[in-house]
């Protein structure tokens, strides 16, 4: 028994024995658990809760959105059971002419002003008695049919919509007046800014000139039959034409009314641009053109002496005041050169090859070029703008919108030439009313011959009020200019 038990004790130890060290068959360990699976449906879940998050925090955002909509209603419900105030009495405002002097007021245009002052109206400023808003629809040219899918189909028309809006102080000129009948007695007023020429006729019950048409571009606007605006002028209690009965005396724009100097402004836009409300440029002209004015140029223009520069042109076109510029192209690029300060790729010969494009352009069409050379100047800022001369735009005539026989134009010309041909063909067009002698490159021609303006600014002083609204400013910065010029090469040309 003894025996026996030792015998199962020795079976057992070498069992264990074998098995712990190796004895036998040898089984790889187990595997580590793959963990990938896992850690994939966790981040799956983790995303759906940052997701289910999400959702809920925007409809929170969406309940407090319409909760404070809803407020706003109550709000608007509760101001609109209040009772509205008598308004019966009170004018619109638009409708309102406030006296922002205590010298001169506006007053409407009437029978007896036109009788007592007819000869001075083409001398006034004119305005309207409250704003005129109105939108302007072009319909772009389409073709017949074309072929679709072996359909013949008509082109879809492209309509696009412009706003034009004058105010109570834009500034009108009378381009005509008809007084061939009593009752179709008219002013014709020309709005530079705009481009946009305003009939006022007649109102013989109220004794006032009411507007009756608008042309813009040559195109007819269809008017509100309930706002017809009467036609405004201004009259100041002090004498500057001549007295009426009742102590009045009208406003009429004085241009040799003397003034401080003035350099240069910043590039005004041309009075024919669609786009002006668009944009007047307020850059400044360099200072070192200000410090080239001379304190005598204050002093009137004298006329031409050995000892003094010649005075300054009145009429536009050559053969009225004089048969040929003063100004030599030599002593303009030396004073252009020395008086800007043009970007870095603009040499001193582009300022040349433009000043000669000038003269000779000029030449061909009887234009002063003088005062082409000025309006350029002026136009660029004294070659400081840029863009201007990257488009050899050197007039600053806007873009244009193709309408009613005008081809579309994006204020760019291929080449300096086209680009001053095309300024003094325009210059031309407010000079006379005879054609380019070129072929017409000016984008903006047949808006002159629309708007029946051609020939209405042959002087100086009436091309400034056609150029642009500020037509005493430019008119006087033009007139320095050349003064400026006129005097280096007095000085300069021995």
């Amino acid at each position: 028994m003894k025996r026996t038990g030792l015998l199962m004790i020795f079976i057992c130890f070498a069992a264990v024995h074998g098995f712990s060290s190796g004895g036998g068959e040898n089984y790889p360990p187990p595997a580590a658990p793959d963990m990938t699976r896992w850690e994939q449906r966790f981040n799956a879940i983790e995303r759906e809760q940052t997701r289910i998050r999400e959702v809920q925090a925007g409809s929170d955002r969406a309940l407090k959105e319409m909760q404070e909509m809803q407020q706003q209603m109550e709000a608007f419900e509760k101001e609109a059971e209040q009772p509205v105030p008598e308004t019966k009495d009170i004018k619109p405002e638009s409708a309102k002419r406030p006296d922002t002097n205590e010298s001169w007021q506006y007053i409407p245009i009437d029978s007896k002003i036109v009788r007592e002052h007819k000869e001075y109206l083409g001398e006034l400023d004119y305005y309207i008695s409250e704003n005129i808003d109105l939108t302007i629809q072009h319909e772009q040219n389409k073709s017949n049919t074309i072929i679709r899918s072996g359909f013949l189909v008509d082109k879809e028309e492209n309509i696009t919509e412009e706003k034009l809006m004058i105010s109570i102080d834009d500034t009108g000129k009378m381009i005509k007046f008809h007084d061939n009948s009593k009752d179709k007695e008219s002013f014709e007023i020309f709005f530079s800014a705009q481009t946009a020429l305003l009939k006022f006729i007649i109102n013989v019950q109220e004794d006032c000139y009411t507007l009756d048409s608008v042309m813009k571009d040559g195109k007819k606007i269809d008017l509100d039959a309930h706002k017809r605006p009467q036609l405004f002028i201004k009259y100041v209690s002090t004498q500057i034409v001549e007295k009426t009965d009742d102590n009045h005396t009208l406003a009429v724009n004085n241009t040799d009314e003397s003034s401080e100097n003035s350099v240069e402004n910043s590039g005004e836009e041309l009075g024919d641009e669609v786009y002006v409300a668009e944009a007047e440029q307020e850059d400044e002209t360099p200072d070192i053109i200000a410090e080239a004015a001379d304190a005598n140029d204050a002093t009137p223009a004298v006329k031409q002496e050995k000892d003094a520069p010649p005075e300054i042109p009145v009429y536009v076109m050559l053969g009225m005041d004089r048969d040929h510029g003063y100004l030599k192209a030599e002593f303009v690029v030396e004073y252009m050169h020395r008086n800007s300060r043009p970007p870095s790729w603009f040499t001193r010969r582009d300022i040349e090859t433009v000043v000669r494009a000038y003269i000779n352009e000029a030449e061909t069409e009887q234009i002063d070029h003088d005062i082409a050379l000025a309006q350029m100047w002026h136009a660029t800022q004294a070659f400081t703008n840029d863009e201007l001369l990257r488009n050899r735009n050197y007039a600053a005539l806007a873009p244009v919108k193709g309408v009613n026989g005008s081809r579309d134009w994006n204020g760019t010309f291929t080449g300096v030439d086209m680009g001053v041909r095309s300024h003094i063909q325009h210059l031309k067009g407010y000079a006379s009313s005879e054609k380019p002698a070129s072929e017409i490159v000016d984008p903006r021609y047949n808006i002159l011959v629309m708007n029946n303006i051609l020939g209405k600014g042959n002087t100086l002083p009436k091309l400034a009020e056609m150029w642009t609204q500020k037509f005493a400013e430019y008119e006087k910065s033009i007139t320095e200019i050349l003064k400026r010029m006129y005097k280096y090469q007095f000085d300069n040309d021995k």
